[in-house]
């Protein structure tokens, strides 16, 4: 990987400029860069796509031991310096120029590796999730630390969400290591989580219709400090009142008195189950 003083010589002949809007901030530590190859263990018969490959700080390393490295990177400007200088002749890395959320796969891949931008995490990580190739295990994402502390949320804590059903629904989580933001240069405002995102062969939580469980789950926490028996009720999801709502609350076992924050993934189950009939 490439040195803070190598960075800066590299954009100055190539006269480039970190994207702020982008969220472009590049690994300068080897140590922390070996720990997250370490984490990461590419093995000979796996495929990693990478998303954001930036100045190859993971890349090289995660195709000395993989079968291939698609290196995949929106910014132009990034992609030229890749092809003609940092990955010339790197036959093992296939670099893609391509916006992941844009991006077509036609391919199947074992791990998905990405340091993600704040301002697209979400969409990044719901693109991931929804992905259903069968070798597909693992994925490791570096994200801002009160990003991470929502994905890891349990029910009870301030930081618990929708996003953190979402993700509970599809993987299982490993919080690996925290990264002070010393270790990236620009240096961001904030520090970094890395995790691990284990693909789940069957969601967490089984219920007949999956959308009205989110529905649910989503309307309840864009009202977090309301009970559910006013946030789930009227118009809300089934136009149902409170009288109606409040047995299928019962039903559930769950406190009309209760706020969804209070609620685990199981009961917000139990909740869409009743109210799908």
């Amino acid at each position: 990987m490439l040195t803070k003083k190598e960075l800066v010589e590299l954009w100055k002949r190539y006269d480039f400029r970190p994207n702020k809007r982008l969220g472009q901030n590049f690994l300068i530590d080897k140590n922390v860069k070996d720990k997250i190859i370490r984490c990461i263990n590419p093995k000979e018969t796996d495929i990693i796509l990478e998303i954001g490959a930036g100045f190859a700080e993971l890349t090289v390393d995660l195709a000395i031991k993989a079968k291939k490295v698609f290196a995949l990177e929106k910014d132009k400007r990034i992609t030229r310096i890749l092809k003609y200088e940092i990955l010339k002749d790197k036959g093992d890395i296939e670099i893609v120029e391509s916006d992941f959320l844009k991006y077509d796969f036609k391919g199947s891949f074992n791990k998905f590796v990405g340091n993600l931008p704040y301002y697209i995490t979400t969409p990044i990580i719901e693109k991931l999730l929804g992905l259903k190739f069968k070798k597909t295990k693992e994925i490791y994402i570096m994200v801002q630390r009160e990003y991470a502390d929502r994905i890891l949320a349990n029910p009870g804590t301030k930081d618990y969400s929708s996003l953190s059903c979402f993700v509970r629904q599809n993987a299982d989580i490993k919080k690996l290591m925290s990264i002070n933001r010393n270790c990236f240069f620009p240096v961001p405002k904030v520090d970094s989580v890395f995790l691990k995102l284990s693909y789940l062969d069957t969601p967490k939580v089984r219920v007949k219709n999956e959308e009205l469980l989110f529905k649910i789950i989503r309307k309840a926490f864009q009202q977090r400090r309301k009970m559910l028996l006013n946030s789930l009720s009227g118009k809300a999801i089934k136009d149902m009142d409170k009288n109606t709502l409040g047995s299928i609350l019962e039903d559930a076992g769950i406190d009309k008195d209760a706020r969804p924050e209070e609620l685990s993934l199981e009961e917000f189950g139990k909740i869409a189950d009743r109210m799908a009939g």
